[in-house]
């Protein structure tokens, strides 16, 4: 199919006018492919066994990320990890100790830090075909459907990014929202795209589950960047998370719970802030929410919005991308009111004026 996609124009006009069709007639369920799919970028690709999976060498039982877990709970068809591949191998051990297909991606990467965000990053740098044994990153996937692990292979080495977010089993509606929001995320905000889902989503309140900020501190309940804030199927699948990890998984649930029902600050360059334990009122068409500095959490420490949290008790908001004030200072960015809904998700009074703007 490679070769196929290299050297055979009907072959790519197939793809792009009837992606079902074409992907069913090499053997692959059409169910989350999307009606046409881009053109695949260029793949430089060795498919070799030591390059799907590496080198086969021994290791100490490991501690499964969340997405992992979450596979192993019956809650996710596939499972997308990154690491370096010393790392990945041990998963990659892991995975098929439980009778799961695991295969290594076509290409490695070096990792680049998002400026502001505590060693977390959205982009990567220096993308080559992957070299076995290198100390590289790469990405690891992982599911108990062999032909949709290898159809997921396909489009992360081919950058079809909506199939591929349909296979980890993300909402439609925000799949094909991040591939059309990912060139202004990548031009202006370090491949991040929470100031655009902020815009797009309204000031708040919003049900703490759909929180994707909580990623920064080690806490979530999804693994996506949501189309909104409210969407229903965000929500109904981060409840289902919050549900399964309450039973097996409990203090890992209330940790996720005192970081994701609070509010939380956005900057692109100085940092991320969750006000833990915060209170917050409306005032005059915005908000107002007073917190305890000690309870905060910040990305970038000692640099301007945590010396800002610290010498205040108070940050003042207008909207979630207009930006805020803490003790007079002004911040470009945003605020988003994160809090427990205890209604039923997709109720008439589920969220304020400010989430229906």
């Amino acid at each position: 199919m490679l070769r196929d996609i290299r050297n055979d124009p009907s072959f790519r006009r197939s793809l792009k006018n009837d992606a079902r069709g074409t992907l069913a007639g090499r053997g692959f369920d059409p169910t989350d492919v999307p009606p046409t799919l881009p053109p695949a970028r260029e793949a430089d690709v060795l498919v070799t066994h030591g390059q799907l999976f590496g080198l086969r060498r021994e290791s100490a039982p490991v501690a499964a990320p969340l997405e992992l877990r979450l596979l192993a709970y019956g809650l996710k068809p596939l499972a997308l990890v990154h690491g370096r591949e010393a790392e990945l191998a041990a998963f990659l051990n892991w995975a098929e100790a439980r009778s799961y297909t695991a295969l290594l991606s076509a290409n490695e990467w070096e990792w680049v830090d998002d400026e502001g965000k505590g060693g977390f990053g959205n982009l990567t740098a220096a993308r080559r075909r992957a070299g076995t044994g290198s100390q590289a990153w790469r990405s690891l996937l992982v599911g108990p459907d062999e032909d949709r692990v290898v159809l997921a292979w396909l489009a992360l080495a081919l950058g079809w990014d909506e199939l591929l977010g349909r296979l980890l089993g993300y909402p439609a509606c925000c799949t094909a929202a991040f591939v059309d929001r990912w060139p202004a995320a990548v031009a202006y905000h370090q491949g991040d795209l929470t100031p655009i889902v902020m815009a797009a989503s309204g000031l708040g309140p919003h049900d703490a589950r759909a929180n994707i900020l909580g990623r920064y501190f080690g806490s979530g309940l999804i693994q996506h960047f949501p189309c909104r804030f409210d969407c229903e199927a965000t929500l109904a699948e981060a409840a289902q998370v919050e549900f399964f990890l309450e039973a097996w998984e409990p203090a890992l649930a209330e940790q996720a719970r005192a970081v994701l029902a609070a509010p939380a600050l956005y900057t692109e360059r100085d940092g991320v802030a969750i006000l833990t334990g915060a209170e917050v009122r409306l005032d005059e068409g915005g908000v107002i929410a007073t917190y305890d500095p000690a309870a905060t959490l910040v990305t970038k420490l000692g640099g301007s919005l945590d010396l800002a949290l610290r010498r205040s008790r108070m940050v003042r908001s207008s909207s979630a991308s207009s930006g805020f004030a803490i003790g007079g200072r002004a911040f470009q960015g945003g605020f988003i009111w994160f809090a427990n809904i205890p209604h039923p998700l997709g109720g008439p009074d589920a969220v304020s004026q400010f989430a229906r703007a």
